[in-house]
């Protein structure tokens, strides 16, 4: 009805895009942090917005890490106690890959998960 697809699925975290590159990521314990986030921003700068999170003086309570499945973050908790995921996609997640190579009509996203993966071979 939206016009999501999954790009991306690692069994703890999935995540819905659409072919206009909105997404929607739902997530059922992290991978790699002790605390789930309550939300997920990301930015163009991780090494600038890590730098102003310590210069702010936040808690930062998940290192700037470079994940597994393709993402360079860092978690902070804000003035009500929540834990806020700032990152970066450092390359096309695996699962997005092969979702993109099987699909028969991919999609916008997929298009870009593609170019995304050819400039980086």
């Amino acid at each position: 009805m939206l016009g999501f697809q999954v790009v991306m699925d690692h069994g703890w975290i999935v995540t819905l895009a659409d072919a206009d590159g909105h997404q929607l990521s739902l997530m059922t314990q992290d991978a790699t942090a002790e605390v789930n986030p309550s939300c997920s921003v990301f930015v163009d700068d991780i090494e600038a917005a890590f730098a102003a999170a310590q210069e702010a003086g936040l808690e930062i309570v998940h290192p700037l890490s470079i994940e597994d499945w393709g993402v360079t973050r860092f978690f902070y908790r804000d003035s009500a106690g929540n834990a806020i995921n700032v990152g970066t996609h450092t390359r096309p997640p695996l699962a997005s890959r092969e979702v993109c190579r099987s699909a028969p009509d991919p999609s916008a996203a997929c298009r870009r998960y593609r170019r995304r993966c050819a400039d980086r071979r």
